[in-house]
């Protein structure tokens, strides 16, 4: 007969590891569902443009006034989506201009996917608009290329 006080610590152990396993269960859940918000892909973007001429100009707000070197993070996502809009491969998520992108880039950027899903008017006057919110990005990397180079 094994000793009594093995056979008490056994269910204990087998209790503690059933609520360990719980625990760590009701965690995995409530993060999935914390993290789970229903988001469209974003390979398609290409097609709700109007012609060549808005795609290209879209791009060029992207460009010129979202993705500024300085925030190195966020200018790689931000030229990631640049190059996505042209595209129809995956190259960033929701998730990643989530995570990486500032709140008020992040708001102009979702205006763009919503003026796409809306209509080529509707990407126009996104178009116009960005331009007044943001100033447009000095490439500082060029700049001191160009001052070596001539110096």
């Amino acid at each position: 007969m094994p000793h009594p006080e093995l056979c008490e610590r056994r269910p204990r152990a087998t209790a503690l590891a059933r609520a360990d396993v719980s625990d760590t269960l009701k965690w995995l859940a409530f993060t999935l569902v914390a993290q789970y918000v229903p988001r469209v892909s974003l390979v398609d973007l290409r097609n709700g443009f109007r012609d060549e001429y808005q795609l290209q100009s879209a791009r060029a707000v992207v460009m010129q006034r979202l993705a500024d070197d300085r925030e190195q993070e966020e200018c790689r996502v931000l030229m990631k989506f640049w190059w996505q809009l042209a595209m129809t491969c995956r190259e960033v998520t929701e998730a990643d201009l989530d995570r990486h992108v500032s709140p008020a880039k992040r708001e102009a950027v979702q205006g763009l996917i919503d003026a796409i899903r809306h209509s080529p008017d509707a990407i126009d006057t996104w178009i116009a608009d960005v331009p007044q919110r943001f100033p447009r990005i000095r490439d500082r990397g060029y700049e001191a290329w160009r001052t070596n180079r001539n110096s």
